[in-house]
C-alpha cells in the first residue's frame, strides 16, 4: 500500500477511536462537547507548537500574509466541521448527523473535476458511490427509524460542508508549508475562535479536575494530533478525492470499536456497509496504482 494511504486510513483508525472516547466522556458527565471541542484544539496546538520549537524553529516563521489562510483553515475546517457535527447530533440521530457529514467526499471530488485539478473516471465514481453507500450502512442509518430536524439537517450539512473545506484548502496549504507548520497555526487561530465561545477561566476552571484534564488531553492527542498529522501527510502524497473516500474508514472503525469496547450490537445492515467501504477503499487505490503505473511508464525517463 502506498504510504500516503496508510497516512490515512490511521488518521481515520484515531478519529474513530477518538469518536468512541469521546462518547464515553459524554455518557459519563465528564464534559461538553464544547470543552471537548476547545481543549483537544489547544492540546494539538500545544503539541505542534513544542515539535517545530525543539525540531525545527525556523518553520515557526510563516508569511503574514498568509496567516488568515491558516485561520480559515482553523475556523472553517476544523471548528466548523467539529462543532457542527456536535450541534446535529445534539438535534437528531447521530447516524444521521455522521452520514450527512460523509457526503463530503462527494463535494470533494466534484470540486476537484470541476476545476479541473482531478480527472474522474468510471472507476473512481462507482467507488466514491460505493463509499457513500457503506457510511449509510455502516452507521446503521438504514436499519432504524431516525429522528431527523431541518436545524439538525442544516448543521451537519455545513458541518459536510466544512469538512470538504478542510481537504481542499488543506491540499492547496500542503503545497507551501509542512504539515506541522499549516496545523500549528490552524490549531492557534482555531483555538482563540473558540475562546469567544467558552473563556480561558471557564475553561480552567472545568479542567481543573485532574483526571479529567488527563482524559482530555489523551483525547487531544488521539483526535488531533496524531489523525490530523497523518492526515495531511496523507495528502500530500495522494490526491484530495481519494484521500476523501478512504477517510469514510472512519464511520467503519467507529462502528467495529463500538462493538469490541462498548459491546454495542452490529446490525447485518452495518457488517454489509463495512464490506462496501472497504472495497471501496481497495478500488480507489487500484485505480491509483494503475494510473502512476501508466504515468511512469509514459515519462521520458522511462521511455529513454
Amino acid at each position: 500500500m502506498h504510504v500516503g494511504y496508510l497516512f490515512i486510513v490511521i488518521a481515520s483508525f484515531f478519529w474513530g477511536i477518538s469518536g468512541i472516547f469521546a462518547k464515553h466522556l459524554f455518557q459519563g458527565g465528564s464534559a461538553t462537547p464544547l470543552l471537548v471541542s476547545h481543549t483537544r484544539v489547544i492540546v494539538g496546538w500545544l503539541s505542534f507548537l513544542v515539535y517545530l520549537s525543539v525540531c525545527c524553529p525556523a518553520k515557526l516563521r510563516v508569511s503574514l500574509r498568509d496567516l488568515w489562510r491558516f485561520a480559515l483553515l482553523g475556523v472553517i475546517g476544523v471548528a466548523g466541521a467539529n462543532f457542527g457535527l456536535y450541534f446535529a447530533i445534539s438535534h437528531m440521530d447521530a447516524a444521521v448527523a455522521d452520514v450527512i457529514q460523509f457526503t463530503a467526499p462527494v463535494m470533494v471530488a466534484v470540486w476537484m473535476v470541476v476545476r479541473g485539478f482531478e480527472r474522474m473516471d468510471l472507476r473512481r465514481a462507482f467507488a466514491l458511490l460505493l463509499s457513500v453507500i457503506g457510511v449509510m450502512c455502516a452507521t446503521g442509518v438504514l436499519d432504524r427509524n431516525p429522528k431527523v430536524t431541518w436545524l439538525g439537517f442544516a448543521s451537519a450539512a455545513g458541518s459536510a460542508f466544512a469538512y470538504a473545506f478542510l481537504m481542499i484548502w488543506g491540499k492547496h496549504l500542503s503545497a507551501r508549508y509542512s504539515q506541522a507548520t499549516m496545523l500549528h497555526w490552524a490549531f492557534f487561530a482555531t483555538a482563540l475562535f473558540w475562546c469567544a465561545w467558552n473563556s480561558p477561566a471557564q475553561l480552567v476552571s472545568a479542567v481543573g479536575n485532574w483526571p479529567v484534564a488527563w482524559q482530555l488531553t489523551v483525547l487531544g492527542l488521539t483526535s488531533v494530533t496524531v489523525p490530523y498529522a497523518c492526515f495531511f501527510a496523507g495528502l500530500r502524497r495522494i490526491p484530495a478525492s481519494t484521500a476523501a473516500i478512504i477517510s469514510t474508514l472512519e464511520p467503519v472503525f467507529m462502528a467495529l470499536l463500538g462493538w469490541l469496547i462498548l459491546g454495542e450490537r452490529l446490525a447485518l445492515f452495518q457488517l454489509l456497509g463495512i464490506a462496501f467501504v472497504v472495497g471501496a477503499v481497495i478500488l480507489v487505490e487500484k485505480v491509483e496504482s494503475a494510473t502512476a503505473g501508466r504515468a511512469s511508464a509514459e515519462s521520458p525517463e522511462c521511455n529513454s
